[in-house]
């Protein structure tokens, strides 16, 4: 069996060590072998942080690699433009798009003899940030399928009987789950996001590699646990058909009790035009209560926009898989903001605040305070 060896070095060890002529004594390199005696295709993440593929193709089995993501095609036994063929390829163009996939276009990729090829996590796209990506490599065996939340995070894939669809998120938890988790009917799934309204059905065999932003874990969660995630760092997760998301996941809230903050101040009632003082502290409340209605706007039309809350609660049995370079959420303090009755707080008197009068009289001097002379007896 012929093996061939490339070498891949990392930046940071160029200046720091000298690169032998023999590549058996190079030091900081990945060597990747080249198998000409592959039954099927494979596909190998590589590094630490694993941010290359190596994928090794058979003869006559198409590769799909996402458009602009090849580093290099090596290993092709005779003329490279005699053996190996690509053109590109388009998963429903116009779907995806609507979906939330801003980069549907595939390089199909086939040869004649085995070959071998380097595959980088950055792409061609209209749309996302330059963040750190690595790859994890998902083998479907057929016995369950995957919901890939992340439309964008399928990057290379081969397999004929493997199955890709995509389906809308649904936005409620269905009756048959709301009735046996004792939740409203009208609870949100919490995925839902209005610019990325749908996600990808994976069935059937073949093999996968994700992009994920940071490192991606694997979550096994059995029979009747639950796990609290972010729905940012949700990349997939098993499910038992298109429709088992809204039986398995639900938005997370906080169980906490809702705080009335109009109770922690006095609920006295304001005349702005008794006096100069009232008037500026009328004008104070007034402003307090613009600002905290403004505010308030401006979170619920982020939540309608973006869909929910980013805290899911996510039931088992299934796998999770979950990236780790998205900002995270504070599951220990956060609430719900509209859990909370926003109002314009007046101070509570006290006597510090009040006026002083003295009164003389032939039995001596007395000192009394009152928060308005009006009020004097």
């Amino acid at each position: 069996m012929l093996r061939r060896f490339i070498s891949i070095i990392p930046t940071s060890a160029i200046g720091s060590s000298a690169i032998d002529s023999n590549a058996s004594k190079t030091e900081f390199t990945t060597k990747l072998d080249q198998i000409d005696e592959l039954k099927s295709p494979q596909f190998e993440a590589v590094g630490q942080p694993p941010s290359v593929l190596a994928a090794h193709g058979t003869p006559s089995v198409p590769l799909y690699v996402k458009r602009g993501s090849i580093m290099s095609i090596y290993g092709v036994q005779g003329a490279l433009l005699d053996n190996v063929s690509s053109r590109l390829s388009l998963f429903a163009p116009l779907r995806s798009f609507f979906m939330g996939n801003h980069n549907s276009a595939y390089q199909r990729i086939v040869s004649t003899s085995p070959f071998s090829l380097l595959i980088t996590t950055n792409s061609k796209k209209l749309f996302g940030n330059s963040s750190q990506k690595t790859f994890a490599v998902m083998n479907l065996q057929g016995t369950s399928d995957w919901a890939i939340i992340n439309n964008n995070a399928i990057h290379a894939y081969f397999g004929s009987s493997l199955i890709r669809r995509l389906h809308l998120i649904p936005r409620r938890i269905s009756k048959r789950f709301s009735k046996a988790s004792g939740l409203p009917t009208s609870t949100n799934t919490g995925l839902f996001k209005w610019f990325r309204p749908g996600y990808t059905l994976l069935s059937g065999r073949g093999t996968v590699a994700l992009v994920g932003s940071g490192n991606i874990y694997n979550v096994r969660l059995e029979d009747g646990e639950q796990a609290v995630v972010s729905k940012n760092n949700l990349l997939g997760l098993t499910v038992n058909g298109p429709h088992d998301i809204q039986n398995s996941i639900f938005r997370f809230r906080s169980t906490s009790n809702s705080i009335d903050l109009r109770d922690a101040a006095d609920k006295r009632k304001i005349h702005p035009f008794e006096s100069f003082s009232n008037f500026l502290l009328y004008l104070q409340m007034m402003s307090l209560s613009t600002l905290n209605f403004l505010k308030d706007s401006l979170s619920r039309s982020v939540r309608y926009i973006d869909g929910t809350e980013d805290l899911v609660v996510v039931t088992g049995p299934r796998d999770l898989l979950l990236q780790s370079g998205v900002p995270q959420s504070n599951l220990l303090n956060r609430a719900p903001s509209d859990q909370y009755s926003q109002s314009s707080i007046a101070p509570t008197d006290t006597t510090a605040d009040f006026l002083n009068y003295v009164t003389v009289d032939k039995n001596g001097t007395k000192i009394e305070s009152t928060p308005d002379f009006r009020r004097r007896r």
